[in-house]
């Protein structure tokens, strides 16, 4: 599969979480938060699972757990330091935000990390040109921006939707800041994580 390829195809299983937050419309946004919080625990588990336990195809189940083991490492990024960190830190936060924020603000938070961050990296790959911190790039992040305020505006007035996609956008950018990337705990401040949280929280402030 080429880099290509796996990068878009990355950013699709990406997107699966708006699955979720569609589902949230209509039942307990608690029970969806568990729902989120009970997918990042299994891709924890697994990504323990798969550094502990080498292949076995004694069984069928075995043999199939290990085609998905190697579909599942051809969408990691090299430079990922853990299996599933990226789907681990996105279904911790989007569940993180529909447990302690109200239904609108975490279904907009939930919405601009599954679709704007994924558009932000492809967008960012293709057309790429000037870097303005870290990796992140102009076109990538404008994108981010730009796709941030439709999501929003799904759930709130233009003003709040502005104000809550420059916060999501600029969450996004936080990992890249040189103190926090070469931090012991930088691993904590994922893009995945900080997102959804951030957005969640201004655009509860937008409500009051």
């Amino acid at each position: 599969m080429e880099k290509r390829e796996s990068e878009v195809l990355r950013q699709l299983v990406h997107m699966s979480g708006l699955f979720f937050i569609a589902l949230a419309q209509f039942i307990d946004k608690i029970l969806v938060g568990v729902l989120f919080m009970l997918a990042a625990l299994f891709f924890f588990l697994y990504s323990e699972y798969v550094n502990k336990c080498e292949k076995n195809h004694s069984t069928l189940l075995s043999t199939i757990e290990c085609k998905l083991r190697d579909f599942a490492f051809m969408l990691e990024r090299r430079d990922s330091k853990r299996m599933f960190a990226g789907a681990f830190w996105f279904y911790f936060g989007a569940g993180l935000a529909f447990l302690l924020f109200p239904l609108n603000a975490a279904s907009a938070a939930g919405a601009t990390l599954a679709i704007s961050d994924s558009l932000s990296t492809i967008m960012g790959k293709k057309f790429g040109k000037k870097h303005i911190i870290g990796k992140k790039t102009l076109e990538g992040t404008t994108a981010f921006f730009v796709s941030g305020v439709f999501v929003c505006l799904l759930f709130f007035n233009p003003v709040v939707a502005v104000i809550g996609a420059a916060a999501a956008t600029l969450a996004e950018l936080l990992p890249e800041w040189k103190r926090i990337s070469s931090s012991r705990l930088s691993g904590l401040f994922d893009d995945n994580l900080l997102i959804p949280i951030i957005t969640g929280f201004v655009l509860a402030l937008g409500i009051l």
